[in-house]
């Protein structure tokens, strides 16, 4: 690493630990912090409520309420939901159907740069000591329509400029559509980086499938090794030498991850429920490295952070307004909520969205300074989520009725095989389906990064009994067990062998 990395790595530390000692400060008074931001936020508005009492009369909102509204801006150029014009728009799931399209004002995009800085000065003064190396940084690569051009885009103004200099693989690289030639690239990108510090992801599942493809295609990555550059995609990359002793590497059994990623010191990828296990696995294979894991991220908004100082994920107080929706349907503001308690998120931010359902479950976990935090939980809706492909029980149930439709049949997730089983009373042919989960845009891109394994099908003669039985084995009432077309908490594979064993 150069003299002049140390030093951009130097300004950029102090930098953002100057704001981050102010942030500090705001967390010590989250009513007034929260109070400052949600003004802020009704500015921006193209909202009628500009005080706190007129924005406790709106309704509370998920993407169909403001759907017609985004696409009619979106589309004609009407009607936004800020005062300000939206740079572009950025999908989301699209597993409920059609994609959701977010605005992206450039008081969005700042708040989002305010998370990276604050997650970076947190991690650089209190996580691993880095020296100023590359970074490979993820959000998700994309096989279809992409909304930022790149995972940098995210960024502003001098960070967006700090975070390039760092880049240990180039922005085109996400323009490769053909899933082959994105991890042929990535891996010699990666193999060619003498200085690689920190992998940032978002799920743990992706870097292992970047490892398998390097396992698999080493004969391949080895014959471009020594070349410096390669055209895929009709583009040409230059990535530069790759060292002796890794080449030697790529041809021993098992592979030596360390001599492949010598200075390796920091990989943070997404830790919470079925991410924990791939977590794990990328413990085992590199066991020097420090893992961390992500804070809550979502196309709507930053949400939170994790802050090595505190050991929590402190939430974005002073760039997102947040509410909490207890089971009584009792709506409180952070300042007022109690740790340990369980609550249905909701955001307001600086592109339009007010008191906005995000879906997420979240429970408060403790304190930084006087800002209670919270930790992702699960979704509030039936939606199944191994590696970040997000069915919806909804769309899987309206293929499952489309395609066939004389069929009992359902969909159970396979934490341990990466894949979903369709199950019914007679076999089916599973490949319409896998053609209809495919359009759904994270589930496609999940197969193509070899994340999800193709989809299984097993047939379980009086299936529908069969699944009863299991769940009043469980301790379920009778009456309290519904048929499902999607079940996505039984991902630890207890039903498919239960089901196994009992079938006739």
């Amino acid at each position: 690493m150069s003299l002049w990395q140390k030093a951009a790595l130097s300004a950029f530390e102090t930098f953002a630990q100057v704001a981050y000692r102010q942030f500090e400060i705001r967390l010590q008074q989250p009513q007034q912090t929260q109070m400052y931001t949600l003004s802020q936020i009704l500015r921006l508005s193209s909202s009628k409520a500009q005080t706190y009492r007129e924005f406790q009369a709106l309704p509370l909102l998920d993407y169909s309420d403001l759907s017609a509204q985004i696409e009619t801006h979106r589309v004609h150029g009407k009607t936004p939901l800020s005062l300000a014009q939206p740079r572009h728009y950025e999908p989301t799931s699209g597993s409920s159907g059609a994609s959701k399209w977010i605005p992206y004002t450039p008081a969005l995009l700042h708040s989002f740069t305010q998370l990276f800085i604050y997650w970076a000065a947190d991690s650089l003064k209190y996580g691993p000591r880095l020296q100023g190396g590359r970074i490979y940084f993820s959000v998700s690569p994309q096989f279809q329509t992409a909304g930022l051009a790149d995972d940098a885009d995210y960024l502003t103004g001098p960070t967006q400029w700090f975070f390039r200099q760092f880049q240990a693989a180039p922005s085109r690289l996400k323009q490769l559509r053909d899933p082959g030639d994105f991890f042929h690239v990535l891996c010699l990108y990666l193999l060619a980086c003498p200085d690689l510090e920190v992998i940032s992801i978002w799920s743990p599942s992706f870097l292992t499938s970047v490892l398998d493809y390097l396992a698999r295609e080493r004969q391949a990555l080895l014959k471009d090794a020594s070349a410096r550059e390669v055209t895929r995609g009709g583009q040409r990359f230059v990535y530069g030498t790759i060292a002796l002793a890794k080449q030697q590497a790529l041809q021993s059994e098992p592979l030596n991850l360390k001599i492949l990623f010598p200075e390796l010191r920091l990989i943070s990828a997404w830790g919470s429920h079925h991410a924990q296990v791939g977590l794990n696995q990328l413990r085992t294979l590199f066991p020097d490295v420090h893992l961390q894991a992500k804070g809550l991220l979502a196309t709507e908004a930053p949400i939170s952070f994790p802050s090595e100082k505190y050991g929590q994920f402190i939430p974005l107080i002073d760039q997102v307004f947040f509410e909490f929706l207890d089971p009584a349907g009792q709506i409180f503001r952070l300042d007022q909520v109690e740790v340990g308690q369980d609550y249905e998120l909701i955001i307001s931010q600086k592109s339009g969205l007010l008191r906005y359902r995000l879906g997420d479950r979240v429970r408060i976990t403790g304190l930084a300074e006087q800002t209670p935090c919270f930790d992702f939980i699960g979704r509030q809706h039936a939606v199944s989520d191994l590696v970040g492909e997000k069915l919806n029980e909804s769309f899987v149930a309206e293929h499952l009725q489309r395609l066939y439709p004389q069929q009992y049949c359902c969909l159970i997730p396979d934490q341990q095989q990466s894949r979903y089983y369709l199950l019914s009373e007679e076999p089916l042919d599973p490949e319409p389906l896998e053609q209809a989960l495919n359009t759904a845009m994270h589930y496609f891109n999940a197969r193509q990064l070899r994340q999800l394994n193709a989809l299984e099908t097993m047939s379980v003669p009086a299936l529908a009994q069969m699944l009863k039985a299991y769940f009043v084995e469980q301790g379920m009432l009778l009456g309290n067990i519904k048929d499902r077309a999607l079940y996505p908490q039984e991902s630890n594979g207890q039903v498919l062998r239960f089901l196994a064993a009992n079938k006739q």
